[in-house]
């Protein structure tokens, strides 16, 4: 079950890229500055991706920890911007 949670938050990440990339550069934002926020996005993924890589098989860490840690601090993040969204403005949100 934890898989399919994951999959979801991840996809619906993806689904509602757009709308995160105009709360963080504003409603009229040219094509340039939509392209470096998404590739700023991309990035930064990117590094997490890489970094996942290389201490998965770590026998301190694990794929199970590794997992689980990125499960309960991805879902903390989900339920601080859900109870804290009426209060903050989107772009706080974003940078949460």
């Amino acid at each position: 079950i934890t898989l399919l949670l994951w999959d979801i938050a991840f996809y619906g990440n993806k689904l509602f890229q757009s709308t995160f990339l105009l709360a963080l550069t504003g409603e009229n934002a040219t094509l340039t500055q939509i392209s470096g926020a998404s590739a700023i996005n991309a990035f930064v993924a990117l590094l997490g991706y890489y970094a996942a890589a290389l201490i998965v098989d770590k026998p301190t860490i694990g794929r199970l920890r590794l997992q689980q840690t990125g499960f309960v601090i991805t879902g903390t993040l989900f339920l601080i911007c859900g109870f804290l969204s009426e209060s903050l403005s989107s772009t706080t949100l974003v940078i949460i």
